[in-house]
């Protein structure tokens, strides 16, 4: 989801992490995007979504990520403007429940820090807005290691947008560490939020991420005019869930019904991915999806009443690598 505040410095709109709220006071207003959300397909992959309790915690629950044994769950609490945004952690306890660890260790900075993602190693990266304004890094990783993460730093690599007003605002790690899909948002000023959101790969190549020669074809059926965010790759690379949004958002307020989770699939890992398909048991306004290893369980966030809670759906009866059959809206 977006959000984004006004560099006084630069005089362009930054965003601060995934809401696109005019800061404005009075304003409710909705401003669309172009987007083919009539023409998209859905399909049935997963049950219905079930909200997850975080005993010890009760502020808003955003952009989580799950680890792939499903033993932690990390996220972030509201990202708006004014609000001091970090990531939490919390141990599962249950099946649909976990315990509140506190904010996570080396993560903290005086600005925003968020939606989290980490590979098998336990190379854990993060969203932060702490540098940008000096180098144009806003992605960040360091080493998980006993509940807190170790030697915090910019990515290695030469992922990094050209100019202020566009920000890589988060990413999915594959489980083997070596690539990383990474959203893209573009800010002009006087806009309340981006004008475009794109996914598009990076792959490390002697310990540095480089943006992957083929990545615009790999992206060709997924990058629309409509916003494309918060990537998550399946362990075999063959499937990849984001978040597709045509609406932006005024003052924290949406009608909820353009935003939606998509997955596409391909047959290997040198092909590029098919046409996205919405997940059509997860809907109103929801974002942000986190897999465990085997896919049997989707976590996401979704507005319920006046907070941002966390829920997770169940992968129906099926293997992990297929998908059932499409349906027309």
């Amino acid at each position: 989801m977006f959000n984004f505040f006004k560099n006084a410095t630069k005089n362009v709109a930054v965003p601060a992490a995934f809401m696109l709220v005019l800061t404005a006071p009075g304003c409710a207003q909705f401003q669309r995007l172009p987007q083919s959300y009539a023409q998209e397909k859905f399909v049935d992959l997963y049950g219905p979504p079930e909200p997850v309790t975080i005993e010890g915690y009760e502020d808003d629950c955003m952009e989580p990520f799950i680890t792939p044994d499903g033993s932690y769950l990390f996220f972030n609490n509201s990202n708006e403007e004014k609000v001091s945004t970090h990531i939490h952690m919390a141990k599962r306890i249950g099946n649909d429940t976990f315990k509140h660890l506190g904010i996570l260790e080396g993560t903290i900075s005086p600005q925003k820090d968020m939606a989290p993602s980490m590979d098998d190693e336990g190379n854990f990266y993060f969203t932060t807005t702490r540098s940008y304004d000096k180098d144009l890094k806003s992605l960040y990783v360091g080493k998980f290691k006993d509940e807190q993460v170790i030697d915090a730093r910019p990515v290695n690599g030469n992922i990094w947008p050209d100019r202020h007003g566009n920000i890589d605002m988060d990413c999915g790690v594959s489980s083997n560490g070596n690539t990383l899909v990474i959203s893209r948002a573009t800010f002009e000023f006087g806009s309340p939020g981006p004008t475009k959101s794109d996914l598009f790969i990076a792959r490390k190549v002697n310990g540095k991420f480089e943006v992957d020669p083929s990545s615009e074809s790999i992206m060709k059926q997924i990058n629309t005019s409509a916003l494309e965010y918060a990537p998550a790759l399946s362990q075999d690379e063959l499937q990849l869930f984001f978040t597709r949004t045509s609406e932006m958002i005024i003052n924290n307020q949406s009608q909820g019904i353009k935003f939606r989770m998509m997955i596409a699939s391909r047959n290997t890992k040198s092909e590029p991915f098919g046409e996205p398909l919405v997940v059509k048991s997860i809907d109103g306004f929801n974002e942000a999806p986190t897999l465990t290893t085997d896919c049997k369980e989707i976590y996401f966030h979704k507005k319920d009443g006046n907070k941002f809670r966390i829920f997770r759906a169940i992968r129906l009866k099926q293997k992990a690598s297929s998908l059932p059959t499409l349906q027309s809206r």
